[in-house]
């Protein structure tokens, strides 16, 4: 089967409407534009029988009951439905009818409440997104809780939603991955309600302002995971970081930007032998000991230090020992010389290196570590 049998994008724009979905072998199909109707949605999906994936996005007058076409495939899996605004909670009620449905993208679906997902069986879905649905409450997370087989669960940008709705949560146990980033009503109670999800290893809490130590603390039971990103958290500070420290698997941590994170801070992190990837930008109270500490980090792949201010070549220093480093981010940090660029030589799998901002570099300088590392590309 060639590709063309597999894939078919339509986009439904200045009168040119979707064509029949003609070919039974065709298995993925994307729909956009504000020209597709409910019959026009019915007529591109009327002759195929094998479609495993379907995308449709900002048709704004594909309704509810447009969705009803959708349950005669068999072996449909995976689903995304965004921007379109006619689609509420009935609409997913009638997804629920599509019984070999195990991935669903809803974005930007601003009548969603999330009270369909009453519907849907307990073992019917394993990855699910609910992003920028504006609508979606308490009550409706309480649904999508008994959603046992979920595996993903992607919140991104619910500002509705607070603890209360979140509570629930901890009943689905083979949870692997889960994001709330830009939650901005969570609090430290929501961390506290996940501590027990013994399976999941990847968790955002971007822009959730209203975490701090206490949330942080509440994570340091999970020592299973690997990913964890809260940027934005400010009112994390080094305390917060002794208790990240029992995270001992963790290979992405991303903590940029916390003005209460020092040097101090991150002595805990030590213990995080597994760090790859660790992100530490706008952080400005971190100095050449902080760095110290990251030297310690020997499977580190991936630094960003910009707006580290107080770092000086005598950080560099510590830096020049990390094995595989292969990305690191200086921007803004303007104390820096040709010194301490010197000492960056020595990493020999550096494959990338912003320095904007650094006015003290000399051209000359740059183009000796260009000359040595001709693999590495060097912003400036």
């Amino acid at each position: 089967m060639n590709r063309l049998a597999q894939f078919l994008c339509i986009t439904a724009l200045m009168g040119h409407l979707a064509p029949s979905l003609g070919a039974e072998g065709i298995s993925r199909l994307e729909l956009r534009g504000d020209r597709i109707t409910n019959s026009e949605f019915a007529r591109s999906l009327h002759t195929g029988t094998n479609l495993e994936t379907l995308s449709v996005t900002n048709c704004p007058n594909l309704t509810d009951e447009g969705l009803a076409v959708l349950l005669k495939f068999r072996s449909l899996r995976r689903v995304s439905i965004r921007g379109c605004s006619g689609i509420s909670d009935e609409g997913l009620r009638l997804l629920s009818g599509i019984r070999s449905l195990e991935q669903l993208e809803l974005d930007s679906l601003d009548r969603l409440t999330g009270n369909g997902f009453e519907s849907f069986s307990p073992n019917q879905l394993i990855d699910l997104q609910i992003s920028n649905c504006s609508a979606l409450s308490d009550e409706g997370l309480a649904r999508v809780a008994s959603l046992n087989s979920l595996r993903s669960l992607d919140l991104t940008g619910s500002g509705n939603i607070t603890d209360t709705g979140i509570e629930p949560i901890q009943k689905l146990v083979h949870l692997q991955r889960l994001s709330l980033r830009k939650c901005y009503r969570l609090t430290n109670a929501s961390l506290g309600f996940l501590a027990d999800l013994k399976e999941l290893v990847r968790l955002d809490v971007r822009d959730c302002g209203q975490v701090g130590d206490p949330g942080v603390h509440s994570l340091s039971r999970m020592t299973q995971l690997r990913d964890l990103d809260l940027g934005w958290c400010k009112k994390i500070s080094d305390d917060g970081l002794e208790s990240l420290g029992k995270l001992i698997n963790l290979e992405r941590l991303i903590l940029q930007p916390h003005d209460s994170i020092t040097d101090r801070g991150l002595s805990f992190l030590t213990s995080l032998t597994h760090l790859k990837i660790l992100d530490l930008y706008g952080c400005r109270k971190i100095g050449n000991e902080g760095l110290r500490s990251i030297a310690r980090l020997k499977r580190l792949e991936e630094l960003d230090l910009g707006i580290c201010g107080e770092i000086t070549d005598e950080g560099l220093v510590h830096l020049s020992s990390l094995p595989h480093l292969k990305v690191l981010r200086l921007q803004g940090c303007n104390r820096i010389t040709d010194t301490g660029l010197g000492y960056l030589e020595k990493l020999i799998h550096l494959e990338g290196l912003v320095l904007l901002g650094c006015d003290k570099l000399s051209s000359e300088a740059i183009d000796r570590l260009k000359f040595l590392r001709p693999r590495c590309q060097i912003e400036i």
